[in-house]
């Protein structure tokens, strides 16, 4: 009995050291992920809003670098600054003509100092404007680049970035038709929605699009509206009546987009013509970004050599 005794002793003895290790190794990368946050926003379509981001647990930062991804057809940013207590130089990628893209912008940040920021609390704001047409819930995805984001040693910080709700209220009726995202020559549907319908009972819209690049190929109604449709080069135009609520795709338009499209973005806008039982209603406008096909980027010449050219280029 006595020779397993320290065997078993032993085994206990790595187990209990394992065990102190693995829960120190934890509590000490939770202390090394500051957490990024905010509340949850309300805002008013049409107006502007500023959203506070927060920092908790922090371990330390000597610079950090964030990144904020948003659905650019609902929210604009405007600007940013700097919370309470973070002295330093505060830039962004909002107004920059070589870093800015669609829906997405960076805040960096650095020290004045050598020391590091330890502060919690407001670490920055975010200042937003709300399109016209907006309702319903959005998010703001946040995280962060490694690279630009460590503390006095140069050690990198592992941020733990959480996103943002933003809740938005508005008093009108929107019709709104999504946007879409597909590659030349496919098919692709184009739904609208009927939000805040209020007292809506009719309406009747007018959509150009691009009839070079698109096909109108026919329309789907699964609820029981009365839907009347005419096309005509390139206009679309729309009766709905018998709307007695809200409508997630209360029609949905069917095109073909050609194979020798340009790859861009191709407005689809939508005007009102007449409505009935309410004055209030706004037209959210959409668009299709098409990408690049074979055919649609380049073709293949056969002779001697083969060479192979943008589509459209005069050799």
């Amino acid at each position: 009995m006595n020779r397993l005794k320290k065997p078993i002793s032993l085994i206990l003895s790595i187990v209990l050291i394992l065990s102190t290790l693995i829960v120190g190794g934890v509590s000490s990368l939770a202390a090394e992920s500051p957490t990024i946050y905010s509340d949850v926003i309300s805002a008013t379509a049409g107006n502007t809003v500023e959203i506070p981001i927060y920092i908790k647990d922090n371990s330390g930062l000597l610079g950090w670098n964030l990144i904020f991804k948003y659905d650019s057809n609902i929210l604009k940013p405007k600007s940013i600054s700097k919370g309470m207590g973070w002295n330093g130089i505060l830039s962004d990628t909002i107004s920059d003509s070589i870093y800015v893209k669609d829906g997405e912008f960076e805040a960096k940040y650095q020290q004045g100092t050598l020391n590091n920021n330890t502060s919690n609390g407001i670490i920055m704001y975010a200042t937003f404007e709300v399109d016209k047409t907006a309702v319903g819930s959005t998010d703001i995805f946040v995280s962060f680049n490694q690279e630009n984001t460590y503390d006095c040693d140069y050690e990198d910080v592992i941020l733990n970035p959480e996103n943002i709700k933003v809740n938005i209220s508005n008093s009108s009726t929107v019709i709104a038709f999504d946007s879409k995202e597909i590659t030349a020559g496919e098919y692709v549907d184009l739904p609208l929605s009927i939000i805040n319908s209020n007292s809506l009972s009719a309406i009747d819209i007018t959509l150009d699009y691009d009839n070079e690049n698109f096909e109108y190929i026919d329309f789907e109604s699964g609820n029981s509206l009365d839907v009347k449709i005419l096309e005509s080069n390139g206009k679309i135009k729309i009766s709905i009546s018998g709307i007695l609520s809200d409508i997630d795709n209360a029609i949905i338009l069917k095109f073909k987009s050609s194979d020798f499209a340009y790859a861009k973005q191709y407005e689809f806008k939508t005007v009102k013509d007449n409505a009935v039982g309410s004055d209030n209603v706004i037209i959210r406008n959409s668009h299709i970004n098409v990408k690049a096909s074979e055919t649609s980027d380049s073709v293949v010449i056969s002779s001697d050599v083969d060479l192979k050219v943008d589509y459209g280029e005069i050799i």
